[in-house]
């Protein structure tokens, strides 16, 4: 499909995917994966959500 295959692009092609990565969830931070839109760093909004530490604190 092609989130698969965005997914594989941003993994195998692309040069920027780590700043890519760090500058959407950066402008994501806070949101919900439902709130969250497209393939960014080669992450899905779901994805990206779980590496949101707002959303998800480290246990004490």
């Amino acid at each position: 499909d092609n989130a698969d295959l965005a997914k594989w692009i941003c993994r195998e092609r692309c040069y920027v995917r780590q700043q890519c990565l760090a500058e959407t969830l950066r402008a994501e931070q806070g949101r919900r994966a439902y709130a969250r839109y497209g393939i960014a760093g080669g992450l899905t909004p779901a994805e990206r959500a779980v590496l949101d530490p707002t959303l998800n604190p480290a246990p004490a």
